[in-house]
């Protein structure tokens, strides 16, 4: 029989009950077999305590110690006491005085692993496990290697925490929670390469320039790899941009109504984009059907002669259709946002972004588009808008039974990180993904699109797309406003939720929809990193050592012997001459005092301001100084 940890005490409910031992303590998430009527139910601590009998039980100090010393625990100082909870309800209460025993394998096995675990994605290890990790087959520990601060990558101490790519068909969509620090990038970038893993192709979102998987992970040894040949990257306005040849007419009226929000966008909007809008037509034919649909309100007089008249003539049935077209403001409003969307140079040289993207998924590969903020935006809407249209009109022609109008579209993953900024609570605050974003969140999994989204702020996150997340790793998360919208949104129960603010980076609690319960578990180590795992400050140290002014400083003073306040103006001047900037008189004179603090100058105030010399001649020379100073003075004017 497996060993006795303790016993069961207290009132007991179908899914929870209270354990107690003298023994040792009971460690924290650890799993554990609770003797049911029938048979055995596997459980998991949820909270620990160790106290005095009689601070424990100050009504009945004994009742504790007697109730176990009949049941066969030795009598001792002190009580540990458990909070167990159940990972399968029950139709019964466990019965009081149940034993509690140490958990066995098969039990594990047939809670934490999938049915067929090489689709699964591995993205971490279930805490408390500890005690079955001699058990755990080695390929299943070689999935979830674990990295803490300052060892080597080990392999998972205990169960890895997986994902069944499976079952996205019924619970589709995940989301990451954590604040500042907490691992959420980190977590990110582990579901993104099982993403590879898997060859499931996807669009990412990337507004920190970060989600690039070609540099092996430094720290990870034999475990890192790079995934470069799994992905492509895109700057947009640079490497790609809207095609506006590409855009259907409800593109364009999606894309002009983002522009300065949707609340804005008026049904005479909407109707005049879609008398002046043709497909397959560029951007300047627009404009020009644009200026023409203007120039209706003009007189006779003003629409006579010159290019206006030719482009009435061009465009004569948007001329025919005079004042009706739209009010003047109107049209203007529809030239403002289009001059907006211009600027921010969505419609700039490049290969068109959906092509791209589409080209991309069809190799079963990552396309991750970066850039600005609302530029990113705005092409990440079109990029999605049509690869989504494209889907799902190729599975509908599939279930009709009849061909499909274009090559098969791949089913695909949305990844964003910074999600509440794509698509945030409050209406008032404007973003072009949100819609789009929504749309795939309440209807994508009929598709086989499916979003996996990552925030800092769960609390503006839209909550249509929050309550779709049916899969959600929450890390330490600190707001009050954050870890209420994570309590509403999750099982997690209270006790869980006290501890979010204090764990350590890496740890957290998977809440999984497919197995209807909340494991914590800790990230595994990531086979890639992001570009630069750098200090920003070694970075300034990086830009100091290569400033070229310390050298061209001290070579200057070393061959005038050194400089007096007379001769800072031509010293800067020569200096700005040498380095191809302009070198001010503060620059100078912070530089000279850092020379002096190292040691290489040495720094004499004199009535007329400070004067330096080599560290070399302590004595100030013989006068050279002054004579190379004035020869300075010579070769550069003032």
């Amino acid at each position: 029989m497996a060993e006795v940890l303790g016993y069961v005490l207290g009132p007991t409910d179908d899914s929870s009950v209270e354990a107690y031992t003298t023994r040792q303590p009971w460690p924290l998430h650890g799993l554990v077999r609770v003797q049911v009527e029938g048979g055995w139910a596997l459980g998991q601590v949820t909270s620990t305590q160790a106290d005095r009998p009689e601070l424990l039980r100050p009504d009945q100090p004994d009742a504790i110690l007697e109730a176990l010393g009949r049941l066969g625990d030795p009598k001792g100082p002190v009580v540990f006491k458990a909070r167990i909870r159940l990972l399968e309800e029950r139709a019964t209460p466990v019965p009081v005085g149940a034993m509690v025993v140490a958990p066995e394998w098969e039990d594990v096995k047939g809670h934490f692993v999938p049915g067929d675990p090489d689709r699964a994605w591995a993205i971490g290890v279930i805490r408390g496990t500890e005690a079955v990790a001699p058990y755990v087959p080695d390929d299943l520990k070689d999935r979830a290697p674990i990295l803490e601060p300052g060892r080597p990558v080990t392999a998972a101490p205990g169960v890895p925490a997986m994902i069944d790519p499976d079952d996205q068909h019924q619970f589709p969509h995940i989301g990451i929670f954590g604040g500042s620090g907490s691992g959420k990038s980190v977590a990110l970038r582990v579901l993104c390469e099982q993403m590879m893993l898997s060859r499931h192709p996807g669009v990412v979102l990337d507004p920190h320039q970060e989600m690039e998987f070609v540099r092996p992970f430094p720290d990870a040894g034999a475990w890192g790899r790079s995934y470069a040949n799994r992905h492509e990257v895109a700057t947009v306005g640079k490497d790609v941009a809207i095609d506006w040849r590409e855009l259907s007419t409800d593109m364009v009226r999606r894309l002009l109504a983002s522009a300065f929000g949707e609340q804005e966008w008026s049904p005479n909007m909407d109707a005049a984009v879609g008398l002046l809008h043709q497909r397959k037509q560029s951007l300047q034919t627009f404009r020009d059907r644009l200026q023409v649909a203007r120039s209706n309100h003009m007189s006779e007089e003003q629409q006579a002669g010159g290019a206006l008249e030719q482009l009435r003539q061009q465009h004569k049935d948007v001329a025919d259709m005079g004042r009706q077209i739209a009010p003047l403001e109107t049209l203007q409003a529809i030239e403002r946002r289009l001059n907006y969307l211009d600027r921010l140079g969505l419609f700039s040289a490049g290969k068109d972004a959906a092509r791209w993207a589409l080209d991309t998924i069809r190799n079963r590969k990552l396309a991750v588009l970066r850039g600005p903020g609302r530029t990113l935006e705005f092409v990440g809407q079109y990029v999605l808008q049509a690869l989504y249209r494209a889907r799902r009109a190729y599975r509908d022609a599939v279930e009709q039974g009849i061909p499909p109008a274009g090559p098969a579209v791949p089913p695909f993953w949305v990844v964003a990180d910074e999600a509440h900024q794509f698509a945030p609570r409050n209406p008032e605050v404007r973003a072009a993904t949100r819609g789009i974003l929504t749309e795939i969140a309440q209807e994508g999994r009929k598709y086989g699109v499916y979003l996996a989204l990552a925030t800092q702020r769960p609390a503006l996150l839209s909550e249509t797309i929050t309550a779709q997340l049916s899969t959600k790793l929450v890390l330490r998360t600190v707001r009050a406003q954050d870890l209420q919208a994570i309590r509403s949104e999750t099982d997690l129960d209270a006790e869980a939720t006290r501890r979010l603010p204090y764990l350590r980076s890496g740890d957290g609690y998977l809440s999984l929809a497919a197995q209807g319960r909340t494991l914590p578990v800790r990230i595994r180590a990531p086979h890639t990193s992001r570009r630069s795992q750098d200090s920003a400050w070694k970075e300034l140290d990086q830009m100091v050592q290569a400033d070229p002014l310390p050298q061209h400083l001290l070579a200057a003073v070393t061959q005038q012997g050194g400089v007096k306040p007379t001769g800072m103006g031509g010293l800067a001047q020569l200096l700005s001459r040498d380095l191809g900037r302009e070198v001010s008189l503060d620059e100078l004179a912070a530089a000279l005092d850092e020379l002096a603090a190292a040691g290489q100058l040495v720094r004499r105030d004199t009535p007329f301001g400070p004067a330096y010399e080599l560290a070399s001649d302590p004595d100030g020379g013989d006068g050279s100084e002054e004579s190379s100073a004035d020869e300075v003075m010579e070769e550069v004017p003032f």
